[in-house]
């Protein structure tokens, strides 16, 4: 009987052991719902495997005191809104070419959720990327602005290459399938209350403008030519004078008969005369 108890005893102590190294190892009861975590070792540096709640996951490292960290990080999506206005390239000067000074602008309510994965989490850490969610937050903040920037280039573009209104739609699946192979997963993304310039007057105006611009050009160069034509011609003059001053100096009876002369232009045919 003292055996058995003995025995009973024994394996109950067993039973509570193994029960605590199971519990020490067993990384997910340690995560929030909602979050992921990346495990870094003393023995191992960062694993290269994501600690998800629900997902079997066990660890031997925590096993050995003060040798393992878990890192716990939000996943929930991250949400951003943003009152998008932009002036299409160069519309406010096309705008002033005519009368009725039209409005170039477009604008837009721009709404996304969006996350990282738990394994680009690992990633992220790995490249010393962000160390604690504090991290994740700020990069996420600059990842959205990000993907709003990239969202108003796609529109501008479409607008520019299309004479009719923009099909937000469309551009909206260009952009979440640019994330698609990437740690960011895109949940949500809505574009609404959406106000479209009139292209076709954008156009037109870009046109008049460019017209402008070449008649310029073209008026510029003739100048140019004409006034390269002047200095030539100045210069040539000037060494003429210069001549002349040095048979001045040389010849100081010409001189005197030139201040004699009352006839100008005998004056000037003496000047151009000389070589």
């Amino acid at each position: 009987m003292r055996r058995a108890r003995s025995f009973f005893a024994f394996l109950f102590i067993l039973l509570i052991a193994g029960a605590a190294v199971f519990y020490l190892g067993y990384s997910p009861l340690k995560i929030p719902h909602g979050s992921a975590g990346v495990i870094i070792s003393k023995t191992n540096g960062v694993s290269e495997v994501p600690v998800e709640r629900g997902v079997f996951q066990w660890n031997w490292q925590f096993l050995i005191p003060k040798n393992t960290e878990l890192r716990i990080f939000s996943i929930k999506p991250y949400k951003y809104s943003k009152f998008v206005k932009e002036i299409l390239p160069s519309g406010d000067v096309y705008s002033k070419i005519l009368k009725e000074n039209p409005d170039f602008t477009y604008s837009f309510d721009f709404d996304v959720e969006f996350k990282f994965t738990a394994r680009e989490c690992v990633n992220l850490v790995k490249t010393s990327e962000i160390t604690d969610d504090s991290d994740l937050q700020n990069k996420l903040k600059i990842k959205a602005d990000e993907i709003c920037t990239e969202y108003i280039n796609l529109f501008s573009d479409h607008l520019k290459n299309e004479d009719e209104k923009t099909d937000s739609q469309k551009i909206i699946e260009t952009l979440v399938s640019k994330y698609s192979d990437s740690g960011l997963e895109i949940t949500s993304l809505n574009i609404t209350n959406v106000k479209f310039p009139d292209m076709k007057l954008y156009k037109k105006a870009q046109e008049i403008y460019f017209n402008y611009l070449s008649e310029v050009e073209t008026k510029l160069n003739s100048m140019a030519d004409s006034q390269a034509r002047d200095i030539s011609e100045y210069a040539k003059n000037l060494n003429k004078l210069e001549q002349f001053g040095k048979v001045l100096h040389d010849h100081p009876e010409l001189a005197d008969f030139l201040k004699q002369s009352k006839d100008l232009n005998e004056t000037l045919k003496t000047i151009n005369s000389i070589r």
